[in-house]
């Protein structure tokens, strides 16, 4: 409720404050601070040959500027449409020559030491994977021999716990079709 009354008070007046902003006739600059308008004045009052210079136009140079043209020797640039792919040779970035896969265990700090009873992060990849591969073979009480675990804690753990489960995200739930 309030950002719609909020967005209504900014766009009273919209296109009246827009005309007077492009009515200006030229930019107002940034107020000077105190102690830098002081310097400026000071400086202006010492050299006024510079001052004058600085606010007088140049003849001589305008007539330099427009006598200046780029001309292009380079062929036109393609743009590339969403289909369009660059080639390998376009790219000037070298791609790394080591393809091999990555241990997942290098990817976590794990402490070197494990107190009995608890898993590090690595540990509990380990188990979830041998459970998931092959559950007859590596059953909760195996799992809770080999790495010394409580029996109802190993289940608890293949329960709750899942390595890389890809949830799918759907329309959201409409009021009529849970009440219908």
């Amino acid at each position: 409720m309030g950002a719609r009354i909020s967005r209504s008070v900014r766009n009273i007046n919209v296109e009246n404050r827009a005309h007077k902003v492009i009515g200006r006739d030229k930019p107002v600059a940034a107020p000077k601070h105190a102690t830098s308008a002081k310097r400026i004045d000071e400086f202006i009052r010492s050299t006024p040959q510079i001052a004058e210079e600085v606010s007088s136009k140049h003849e001589q140079l305008n007539e330099f500027l427009k006598k200046v043209r780029v001309e292009s020797t380079e062929g036109q640039v393609k743009k590339l449409d969403h289909g369009d792919r660059i080639s390998p040779a376009a790219n000037s970035r070298q791609l790394p020559k080591n393809t091999r896969k990555i241990d997942v265990s290098l990817a976590f700090d794990a402490p070197d030491l494990v107190p009995t009873g608890r898993l590090s992060v690595p540990m509990a990849l380990e188990l979830l994977s041998k459970h998931k591969r092959n559950p007859k073979e590596w059953p909760a009480e195996r799992l809770s021999e080999d790495y010394k675990l409580d029996i109802e804690m190993t289940k608890n753990v293949l329960h709750y716990f899942k390595a890389l489960r890809l949830h799918k995200l759907g329309p959201p739930l409409s009021i009529k079709s849970i009440e219908g």
